[in-house]
């Protein structure tokens, strides 16, 4: 007699996961983009000694601060991460679990699974 069993794969995709991977700017994204960052409009600074990354318009109206407790680095990996995101009279502060999901063009895409909030970043190599 031969049983079978089914059991969810981790890495199956939810429908937000993949709506999300289909970004392809700088950015934090959750039900809505939150903070897209435009070359045109924004900047953004790296410092891989304190494992952080700093998305912000050029007028300061809009702030994305994300600060890594370690420096993601390998798909699959997850790291814990607090993000500070300011807007016109909103300022908003998350502390994500998020997995590498994707690694490309020299880009990270990290994705927390409970509050379904990602982020793309440069890679951040040391």
């Amino acid at each position: 007699m031969l049983f079978c069993g089914c059991q969810k794969d981790e890495r199956q995709k939810t429908k937000n996961e993949i709506e999300f991977l289909s970004k392809e700017n700088y950015g934090l994204y959750g039900k809505n983009d939150i903070f897209t960052y435009n070359a045109q409009t924004c900047q953004y600074s790296l410092n891989i000694n304190r494992h952080m990354c700093r998305f912000q318009s050029d007028n300061g109206e809009y702030l994305t601060h994300i600060k890594f407790e370690t420096l993601p680095k390998d798909l699959d990996e997850i790291v814990e991460a607090n993000i500070t995101y300011i807007k016109p009279s909103i300022k908003k502060s998350y502390n994500l679990n998020l997995k590498i999901i994707e690694h490309k063009n020299n880009k990270m895409w990290l994705w927390d699974y409970k509050q379904q909030i990602g982020i793309i970043i440069p890679y951040m190599n040391d």
